[in-house]
């Protein structure tokens, strides 16, 4: 089941992700937001910037929600949305070609390690925190699914 596997993996990110954003399938620019956790849920994902942790209050929600199909592919996946789609992969510090999309998911590591928190204890509390919206919006889908077929 894809829901399984995607939670499989994306529960060992402990170095985060990156999530990219294509408004189209022409798309070259894409939108690119960092996520410290990364959560499957039925019929899409959801995630969480570092900024819920900034002491001086986000500037934007951290919790975004999205649904469509998704693929796995390689060491991540993708969600189809109908147009463009939403590409997610581990985040590797290692890998130049992310340095200027690190500073967040940087900053996160050194949070949690100056506070003493492990990562995956954070991410469960995370998800009790998150379990309403995700209530929510699983009600959304459901809504829609009955209305269409009625």
């Amino acid at each position: 089941m894809v829901i399984r596997n995607i939670e499989a993996m994306v529960s060992k990110w402990e170095c985060g992700a990156l999530v990219t954003v294509f408004s189209s399938d022409t798309d070259t620019m894409p939108l690119i937001r960092p996520a410290a956790f990364v959560y499957a849920i039925r019929g899409g994902f959801a995630w969480v910037e570092p900024s819920y942790a900034d002491p001086y209050g986000a500037s934007s929600p951290s919790l975004h929600i999205r649904s469509g199909e998704i693929q796995e592919s390689g060491a991540g996946f993708t969600l189809h949305l109908g147009q463009g789609r939403i590409t997610v992969y581990q985040f590797d510090e290692r890998d130049p070609a992310m340095e200027d999309d690190a500073y967040p998911l940087r900053w996160f590591a050194n949070h949690l390690k100056d506070n003493g928190i492990q990562w995956q204890v954070e991410r469960e509390r995370i998800r009790e925190l998150i379990a309403p919206g995700l209530k929510a919006h699983a009600a959304e889908l459901r809504a829609r699914e009955t209305e269409k077929a009625g």
